[in-house]
């Protein structure tokens, strides 16, 4: 797997590990390697509904989109670093 596939896949998995938002998805919109500076830049939309338990108060039903930019540097083929933004 590629480090572009590497970092695609674990922006993906922290998304969808929310247990508040049981239905939660991300859509990448745009994303772009730096080879010279050995990191990655994913931008998506995460979508979901509050149904499931586990948050600060009991589920809303309601839903929300929201943007998000993850750089995720390299070491080798493993993320040694990222930052959500």
């Amino acid at each position: 797997m590629g480090v572009e596939n590497k970092a695609l896949e674990n922006s993906k998995l922290a998304i969808l590990k929310m247990t508040i938002m049981p239905d939660g998805s991300c859509e990448v919109k745009s994303f772009a390697t730096d080879t010279e500076r050995n990191n990655v830049a994913a931008y998506g939309v995460f979508s979901g509904t509050h149904t499931g338990p586990g948050g600060p108060c009991e589920p809303t039903g309601k839903k929300t989109t929201s943007d998000y930019v993850h750089v995720m540097q390299f070491t080798g083929d493993k993320i040694s670093h990222m930052t959500k933004i």
